[in-house]
């Protein structure tokens, strides 16, 4: 297997895959009524659908659909975020629905009050009138919905993917100024940029990566698409490089 150098724009990975057995389980959305914090609903959602044999994901775009029909109600936590804006303070017109294939047009959200937003705010629950409410994911608890795919590339025995190299942002546009709302984070130590590239890729939920060439540090960003952390930025600033997947998503319409 040959993979390009990570220094060129784009980098493509193929993988050999076999596979036995077939799904049998139902694809429906499912309401969870405990309340967990940000990255365990995400974590919960894809474990639940890896025991159906499924990928599962927290449920975005289809949330209000679920409200308006009287089958929940809120607040729950939506998959819907600014992740990748390094405030929420000015960042309206910028979310980004997370099971989604990332894209730079975000959308406008009709919120819950107009209010001065704080630099944290950077994900949303959706409330019982089918409103959004910026939170802040360090502490804030919500009940979830999570909704499952079949895992297109399971019956694959050869599959190609292109990561692409994030040449629009300047290494210092690749952190969030707040500390108080961050994505969903793996980290991996000692690491090449190719392993760190072929572990996401492994991954069903790595969304992008960033990889540290002056330190070897390897962060998968897990579930959505997320700037990195101010702490883990400053553990040499220069090094970073970031790799995003341009042709997948965890959701039913976006998946490749």
């Amino acid at each position: 297997m040959y993979l390009m150098p990570m220094e060129f724009c784009s980098v493509q990975l193929m993988l050999l895959q076999f596979s036995f057995w077939k799904l049998a389980f139902s694809t429906s959305p499912e309401i969870f009524r405990k309340t967990v914090l940000y990255c365990d609903a995400h974590r919960e959602c894809y474990t639940i659908g890896r025991s159906k044999g499924l990928i599962g994901y927290m449920l975005g775009e289809g949330l209000q659909k679920k409200m308006e029909n009287g089958l929940t109600n809120g607040p729950m936590w939506i998959n819907l975020h600014i992740l990748l804006q390094k405030t929420g303070s000015n960042a309206k017109k910028k979310w980004i629905y997370g099971e989604k294939v990332t894209t730079s047009n975000g959308i406008t959200v009709k919120e819950e009050k107009e209010k001065r937003h704080e630099e944290g705010d950077r994900i949303a629950v959706l409330t019982a009138k089918g409103k959004h409410r910026r939170v802040i994911g360090a502490t804030s608890k919500y009940r979830f919905a999570c909704n499952f795919r079949p895992d297109n590339r399971r019956d694959l025995i050869i599959y190609r993917e292109e990561f692409l190299r994030d040449a629009s942002r300047e290494t210092n546009e690749l952190f969030a100024l707040s500390s108080s709302t961050a994505g969903c984070f793996h980290h991996v130590f000692n690491s090449t940029s190719i392993a760190c590239g072929m572990t996401c890729y492994l991954n069903t939920v790595c969304r992008s990566f960033y990889h540290n060439f002056k330190e070897n540090l390897c962060i998968h960003s897990l579930y959505v698409d997320s700037l990195l952390s101010g702490s883990d930025w400053r553990v040499e600033p220069e090094g970073w490089r970031r790799f995003w997947r341009p042709k997948w998503s965890l959701s039913k319409g976006g998946a490749k």
